[in-house]
């Protein structure tokens, strides 16, 4: 191997490094999706990516929904118990529903695209 060969494999081996190294500093965002339903219908989905806080009015009440650090939970009822500001906030890695019963609200998160297929069939 020649002087230049040694360069191309070594700039080909720095390069694929410095790859790996982004990819794993900055992960890409997983699609994941914010679902809130009222009364069983879709009332809206938010990116699990960006953070904000979302006023959720329904005919029963509110419900302030808060989207921090790939994670969401309730922090403000106007339910008579607001057992839903005490719930386990829900992340990427984890499962399960936020649930309001009194404002008949149900926060789960999605790993569709908004408005995507699902693989439940009802």
């Amino acid at each position: 191997m020649r002087r230049n060969d040694w360069l191309l494999a070594g700039a080909t081996v720095l390069a694929a490094l410095g790859l790996m190294l982004a990819f794993f500093l900055y992960p890409q965002p997983t699609g994941q999706w914010v679902t809130v339903a009222v009364e069983g219908r879709i009332f809206a989905q938010y990116p699990l990516a960006q953070d904000a806080t979302y006023r959720i009015e329904t005919a029963q009440g509110y419900n302030l929904l808060q989207i921090e650090n790939r994670q969401v939970k309730i922090v403000q009822a106007d339910c008579p118990d607001g057992s839903c500001t005490h719930q386990q906030p829900l992340g990427e890695n984890g499962s399960g529903s936020i649930v309001c019963l009194p404002h008949h609200l149900v926060v789960t998160l999605d790993t569709q695209e908004e408005g995507g297929i699902d693989a439940l069939v009802q």
